[in-house]
């Protein structure tokens, strides 16, 4: 999988879930910093994929740490 989707920026590994989680920086419209994460199950097949802002340029990220 990752020579198709390139070396992710970060992973996870969700153990309550048991999944991990590939992590990919990228601009939305070329204008916002965004980030998209897949996530694969334990026989490597994406069960989920989602998107939103990315927390290394989100303002409120000090909030919550």
């Amino acid at each position: 999988m990752r020579a198709l989707l390139g070396q992710p920026d970060e992973t996870t590994h969700l153990s309550l879930r048991d999944m991990d989680v590939w992590s990919y920086r990228y601009k939305e419209s070329g204008v916002w910093d965004s980030m998209m994460h897949i996530h694969f199950d334990k026989n490597g097949t994406v069960r989920e994929l989602m998107s939103g802002p990315d927390p290394m340029y989100d303002e409120r990220r000090g909030f919550f740490r």
